[in-house]
């Protein structure tokens, strides 16, 4: 927004206070001339419009083809007769140009058939370190993803950073650098939600431990910082429950915010659909599951593990 802009904008809100006729949907823009997009961290009413406009979210994780028979566009065809209705996945890119040419690869597909995309951030950790320069390679990459999809409905979210480290001589930094990400994302103005998944600890003792270390305290502040919660759980089979409403207790005492559980489905280990959507279900959590079939990952086996698979 520029100056003429701005006070028009200004005149105007006067003119209504004093003649008693503010409209509601006045907005401000921001006054900040290095920033005219700024904004905050988002208030109650902007996460419950969020809510409303999309409704439940039922997203899969990476749904690769499983062999070369089956085509990209054909796997979310298929997840989206299953019924989900988002995609999260990394897109690779070694510049922006790159990255966002991914994600508007997948947004134009999932698109076609009625999904969002919820892109992952896959390149901070290698930027990641003190010096000057890389920082300042960062802050460029971010801001400009960030500006392209500024007003873009197809992307729900933003992971800035997938599990971070969770009790490392890094983890303080790491999350000294997600706060500054979510500030270059605010100050270009992102119109969608900033998250981390940096609750990924998700065990039911680590839910319920009072003990806090350095380490978990930069990780419950930078949480704090977020848009909403987004968090993983691959043990919602414990107790019957017991292991989401510890997590759901735990995200809660840092604000109380939506929650999406961005990796879930453990089979292996008996976490399968109706043990973890049952307890996402009686709290309102968004999910995105691994596995829409055979050969795809972390259906037959967890994650990293491998199985034949002859097509």
């Amino acid at each position: 927004m520029n100056s003429h802009m701005l006070r028009i904008k200004l005149l105007t809100f006067c003119l209504c206070l004093a003649t008693g006729c503010l409209a509601q949907n006045i907005v401000l823009g921001s006054i900040s001339k290095e920033h005219p997009y700024k904004r905050t961290q988002w208030t109650a009413k902007q996460y419950q419009a969020w809510q409303e406009k999309y409704g439940e979210i039922r997203g899969i994780n990476c749904p690769y083809p499983p062999c070369d028979a089956v085509t990209q566009e054909e796997c979310i065809a298929k997840a989206a007769s299953l019924g989900y209705n988002s995609l999260r996945w990394w897109p690779a890119g070694n510049s922006a140009e790159e990255y966002i040419q991914g994600v508007e690869q997948w947004a134009k597909m999932g698109e076609r058939y009625g999904m969002t995309v919820a892109p992952v951030f896959s390149f901070p950790q290698r930027y990641f370190s003190r010096a000057d320069q890389e920082t300042a390679e960062l802050e460029a990459f971010v801001r400009k993803v960030t500006a392209h999809f500024r007003g873009d409905d197809r992307v729900i979210m933003w992971d800035i950073w997938n599990e971070p480290d969770l009790n490392s001589t890094e983890t303080i930094s790491i999350m000294e650098w997600i706060a500054k990400m979510a500030q270059w994302m605010q100050e270009e103005g992102c119109s969608q939600p900033i998250t981390s998944s940096i609750i990924w600890d998700s065990e039911y003792s680590t839910c319920i431990s009072t003990e806090k270390t350095q380490n978990i305290l930069a990780r419950e502040s930078t949480e704090a910082m977020m848009d909403i919660h987004n968090f993983h759980d691959y043990n919602c089979q414990d107790g019957l429950g017991e292991e989401v409403d510890a997590m759901v207790n735990r995200l809660k005492t840092i604000s109380d915010r939506p929650m999406v559980c961005t990796e879930c489905m453990g089979r292996t280990n008996g976490s399968g659909f109706a043990r973890t959507l049952i307890p996402f279900a009686k709290h309102g959590i968004g999910f995105y599951t691994w596995g829409l079939g055979a050969g795809i990952a972390n259906w037959e086996v967890y994650v990293g593990r491998s199985t034949f698979y002859n097509y």
